[in-house]
């Protein structure tokens, strides 16, 4: 009961009355907000409780539940002593971490109950950023000694909070664009701006848009992210699926998945990937074809031209292979069966007599060449044109072929017959024979020489008697 009797003589007896001092804990949670990946671990934060002077008292470190425990602080005398908690690194972030930048004021109320020790009572005062004064928190509650300070239902204990948020995350998401002609199985310079891509959320929402340089590249804004998680993307080509003006857009969809962690140290990190790793888009250029006729003309001096009279080829200077053979109209022109091509360049033809430069029949073939230059032009939109140049080694780059017909000097025939007498010896002058023209008309009348020889005078022709004569 803290007194101890002595005896100091045969009729007295003194008690002495001895106080023992006393030891308190004094209590704070702390709890962890944020989501972080790693929740609170034990020994993570550490606070510290000052005096009413400032000076610290101690250091104590949370445990896995979030408690934090002052233990044994002592106390050898009465009184209201006053005390602030704070945290070690209050207002600091690090590692993500803010740190309660509050205080916690606790008043411990030392009493002697009459027992002979001393009782230390904690009383908390709500947890606050500001320096408040002490409340005076004495208790009228009758049951307690006078001074004694009763103790509410949870104690009173206060909880400092540490709030966790890693930094945003930014992310490049990006496509690649080509554009091949098919024409020439080539790719085509991009000149950059030509083609427009959508970048869309998994909502439907699009996020960015944004056109192909020069070099092909489509660069959409970083995306930033500021909690882990995974999110989709698709990526699409505007025209995507449509033809226009020759090119065809590509259809597909890119689908993009970015994958966002927490390090639990304050960072985000971020993986993207596109399916099959395919982020390229081909659209694809072709003109439509383009087509050419080659003609000459065939002129006939001495003569009538005929049709089909005479006969051209047209060659490729290329491969030197013949591309086709013709022959003149009635009205002298040589037409070969249209060129058709297929892409953009200069091509080159050589018209030829079949026999040029021979003379047969009395006519003479025009030994000329003609060359005939196509060049084809793509004009972007999705055509090809076809423009022909005439030359040649003749005159003036004339494209006429003159052949010259040289008509032969007279010719005559000469027609006759035999005659044959069975049983008898042929004599001359025996029989006559008559040579007539289609139409009856005679022409001679002669007999037979003695070998039987039936012999007409030669029948003289010039060049207006050109044709066939039956007799």
């Amino acid at each position: 009961s803290g007194y101890t009797a002595n005896q100091t003589d045969a009729t007295t007896v003194t008690n002495t009355y001895k106080l023992l001092p006393t030891k308190t804990d004094i209590f704070v949670d702390k709890e962890l907000t944020g989501n972080r990946p790693t929740p609170l671990q034990a020994d993570e934060f550490e606070l510290i409780l000052k005096d009413e002077k400032g000076t610290e008292v101690q250091r104590a470190k949370n445990d896995a539940n979030g408690h934090v425990v002052f233990k044994d602080i002592p106390f050898d005398k009465e009184g209201q002593y006053k005390f602030t908690i704070v945290e070690a690194h209050a207002g600091q972030t690090i590692n993500g971490v803010t740190h309660d930048s509050r205080s916690v004021h606790v008043t411990v109320s030392v009493y002697d109950p009459g027992q002979g020790k001393l009782v230390a009572t904690p009383l908390y005062n709500q947890i606050s950023a500001l320096i408040a004064p002490f409340a005076n928190f004495a208790s009228s509650d009758s049951s307690l000694p006078p001074g004694a300070i009763s103790v509410i239902d949870n104690g009173g204990i206060q909880k400092f909070v540490n709030t966790y948020k890693a930094t945003e995350v930014k992310v490049p998401v990006a496509a690649t664009k080509t554009l091949i002609n098919k024409n020439t199985n080539e790719p085509i310079q991009l000149k950059g701006g030509e083609f427009e891509f959508t970048l869309t959320d998994s909502n439907g929402v699009i996020k960015d848009t944004k056109k192909n340089d020069k070099d092909g590249n489509v660069q959409f804004k970083e995306l930033e992210f500021d909690k882990a998680g995974v999110y989709k993307y698709t990526i699409k080509e505007v025209k995507g699926g449509t033809t226009e003006k020759g090119t065809t857009y590509d259809g597909k969809t890119v689908n993009v998945t970015i994958t966002v962690t927490d390090d639990s140290k304050g960072a985000l990190k971020a993986a993207v990937s596109y399916d099959n790793d395919d982020k390229h888009f081909e659209n694809t250029y072709e003109a439509e074809k383009a087509k050419a006729s080659l003609e000459v003309m065939k002129k006939l001096t001495g003569r009538n031209l005929e049709a089909d009279m005479f006969e051209f080829t047209l060659t490729n200077t290329a491969d030197n292979s013949v591309q086709d053979t013709q022959k003149n109209g009635a009205d002298g022109k040589v037409k070969f069966k249209e060129l058709t091509f297929e892409k953009a360049g200069t091509y080159t033809y050589t018209i030829k007599e079949v026999k040029a430069g021979t003379t047969e029949n009395g006519i003479t073939y025009d030994a000329k060449t003609v060359t005939a230059k196509v060049t084809v032009t793509d004009d972007g939109q999705g055509k090809l044109h076809a423009a022909v140049e005439y030359s040649s080694d003749g005159t003036a780059n004339s494209t006429t072929f003159n052949n010259v017909y040289t008509p032969a000097g007279d010719t005559s025939v000469t027609l006759g017959a035999k005659k044959v007498l069975e049983g008898k010896t042929l004599e001359a002058g025996k029989y006559s024979f008559v040579l007539k023209k289609a139409d009856g008309t005679v022409v001679e009348t002669v007999t037979n020489a003695a070998d039987g020889t039936v012999t007409f005078s030669p029948i003289s022709y010039d060049e207006s008697q050109v044709g066939t004569h039956k007799y």
